[in-house]
């Protein structure tokens, strides 16, 4: 199984174990707010990813190149 699938699933049953089986008729988290905050840590991991590169080319980006499929 890919390692991705894997480490969701296991997050997945983490968070099964924290807050109990899902049921959305039950569940009162804000899922959306939940979902920001994720997602404004993503863009966080990003960019600093992306200054961490930059810092290793000496500040400088990659020129273009062209893909082809």
């Amino acid at each position: 199984m890919d390692n991705r699938i894997e480490a969701a699933l296991l997050k997945y049953r983490k968070g099964e174990r924290e807050h109990g089986v899902y049921d959305p008729s039950t569940d009162q988290r804000d899922l959306m707010q939940e979902a920001e905050e994720e997602i404004l840590d993503a863009i966080n991991c990003l960019a600093m990813f992306l200054m961490r590169i930059r810092a290793i080319r000496g500040g400088k980006s990659q020129p273009e190149q062209k893909v082809t499929f």
